[in-house]
């Protein structure tokens, strides 16, 4: 069987709509859910600048710690069992109702005894407006994204458009509720709240559109099924899980161990890089079915997808992180009136950002792993991450404060990357993985050479003359072929074909 013919799935009516051309069809989804990442990225930052002017850096701190709890405790929500059920729709569509209705039963177990939980113990350990926080921040959690069933089944169907969708639904119902309260003058609870209320929305517009792609959950549970979900799920669950924690250890860390304005400027350093990594996820989410069919014989032969993917990830995160480690000293004073208050927010970002290649990769490894059954090599490898960011963060705060954690932040994803890879490494060789990243490199140098040299200049036309640099020298180094040239293309013309027939659709 070919590598292409292995990618293509089982007829199925919520595919009908999707392009025959299995790679199409993963560039087609990955720049659906790039744009709305893209949107919803924006969406975050504006609400990060209203909310760190409304509440000044303290302020912003004690919000930005009780945020990071929500996809601490969302991580395990699902118990793992998501990825599982994503990949056993993927491989057998037929099972697709079957699968969302133990989807359900189980979400909904879990969110009442999390819930519940939560309720017990805050009100028995907390102040009252402090358990009132924490009930928040689990009623957001239970209610997060990645754990919403609908999100599920669109992304096992390869329907990231609908997905996109979802997104955006949500993103928009939150800045509007952050702007109104800003505008009101809302409490710290309040805000907070506003997740919760556009969670709430994007869950309804989620079934609404499942139901449409003739999907109906068929609530037929079995305890053989239930335990071999949470056991295939929950290194999957745990691994998230830590990941999660290992990326806020530095919120928690400088909570502890040094102040509020130390928590706001990693905060924002954080912010402004890391969710970059949604173009790598977004890749590596649309490839996911694809790579679950083709791991489903005995010996699969995933080499050239897997270059083409690390290529890609390549492509696009060495010049983000080159962008942002030029760019830190002048994004960070234009988003907030306090520059001094987050002078060191600036240093911190040029740090983060120099992780995005290794964030990228690390991502891809959470889906393709999980996609061939190597799950728990992960849950290892961000294990390997959290000790070493806690031990990390320990050693350096006291003395480095923020610049501490923003460098072991970085240390901890090296270190994942060298957990995971080699689980890997008999389809795609450290030494084939440096060979992509070779000329992306040395375009993504010409790009920040360039918005160095522009430094005099206003950030937009920086960041424009940046980017075609960036293109000039893929061009000039070679660092695509022809035909992955051909594959983008093929990309960009199928939403034009799609368009068309759109415009051919009776009305």
């Amino acid at each position: 069987m070919s590598t292409m013919r292995a990618f293509a799935p089982e007829p199925s009516p919520a595919r009908a709509a999707t392009p025959a051309t299995p790679v199409t069809r993963v560039g087609r989804n990955t720049a659906f859910r790039v744009a709305a990442q893209a949107v919803s990225a924006v969406i975050n930052v504006a609400g990060m600048v209203l909310l760190g002017n409304y509440l000044s850096t303290s302020g912003y701190g004690q919000y930005a710690f009780y945020y990071a709890l929500i996809p601490l405790l969302s991580s395990v929500a699902d118990l793992g069992a998501g990825v599982i059920l994503t990949r056993e729709v993927a491989r057998t569509p037929a099972s697709a109702n079957r699968c969302l209705g133990d989807a359900l039963l189980l979400r909904g177990t879990v969110a009442v005894v999390l819930l519940a939980a939560a309720g017990v113990v805050s009100s028995l350990t907390l102040p009252p407006a402090t358990a009132l926080l924490v009930m928040i921040v689990t009623a957001a959690a239970v209610l997060d994204f990645n754990q919403d069933v609908s999100v599920w089944m669109m992304r096992a169907n390869e329907r990231l458009d609908l997905e996109a969708v979802m997104l955006l639904v949500s993103q928009n119902a939150w800045i509007l509720g952050i702007a109104l309260g800003v505008a009101l003058g809302a409490t710290l609870p309040l805000l907070l709240g506003t997740a919760v209320g556009a969670f709430l929305l994007r869950s309804v517009v989620g079934a609404l559109l499942v139901s449409r792609l003739g999907l109906k959950p068929d609530f037929s549970p079995a305890m053989a099924r239930f335990r071999r979900l949470v056991a295939e799920g929950w290194p999957v669950a745990m691994s998230l899980l830590i990941v999660v924690l290992y990326g806020r250890v530095g919120v928690f860390s400088l909570k502890a161990l040094a102040s509020d304005a130390e928590v706001a400027c990693f905060n924002v350093a954080y912010m402004l890089s890391q969710p970059f990594g949604f173009l790598g996820s977004s890749l590596a989410m649309a490839a996911f079915p694809a790579f679950a069919r083709l791991s489903d014989g005995t010996a699969p032969d995933l080499s050239r997808p897997l270059r083409a993917a690390f290529k890609y990830q390549m492509l696009v995160s060495l010049p983000l992180a080159a962008a942002l480690v030029a760019l830190a000293g002048r994004i960070v004073p234009l988003l907030f009136h306090d520059a001094s208050g987050y002078a060191r927010a600036s240093m911190a970002l040029g740090v983060t950002s120099l992780a995005l290649p290794f964030v990228f990769v690390n991502l891809q490894s959470r889906y393709l792993l999980a996609a061939i059954g190597r799950q728990r090599v992960y849950l290892w490898g961000v294990v390997a991450g959290l000790t070493a960011n806690v031990v990390g963060c320990a050693l350096t705060i006291p003395t480095w404060g923020v610049m501490g954690a923003a460098w072991t932040f970085v240390g901890a994803e090296i270190l994942v990357f060298a957990v995971c890879h080699p689980a890997m490494a008999n389809h795609v060789t450290h030494v084939a993985l440096l060979g992509q990243a070779l000329r992306p490199a040395l375009a993504a140098m010409a790009m920040a050479a360039a918005i160095v040299a522009l430094r005099g200049v206003v950030l937009p036309v920086a960041v424009l003359a940046g980017a075609l640099a960036y293109v000039l020298a893929l061009f000039l180094v070679r660092a695509l072929s022809r035909e992955e040239w051909s594959v983008l293309r093929n990309v960009l013309l199928s939403f034009r074909m799609s368009r068309a027939a759109g415009d051919r659709r009776p009305s």
